[in-house]
């Protein structure tokens, strides 16, 4: 059930970029994931470990 959520969780952020690199705040990801900023910072980071996604924190609020 975890892998599950987090599959949807990924597909919500998957589909408004359709696979193309986008630039987004913390914040706007939050916000589609219905999370908070400090949850979704979790959810990112084992997204990259499992090899879904690549982020890159960018210096300054909400990066």
């Amino acid at each position: 059930m975890r892998l599950l959520n987090r599959l949807n969780q990924y597909q919500r952020l998957w589909q408004p970029s359709a696979g193309e690199t986008q630039h987004v705040t913390v914040s706007e990801l939050a916000e589609r994931c219905f999370c908070s900023e400090r949850h979704l910072r979790t959810l990112l980071r084992q997204a990259q470990q499992a090899g879904w996604l690549r982020w890159e924190a960018q210096s300054g609020r909400g990066g």
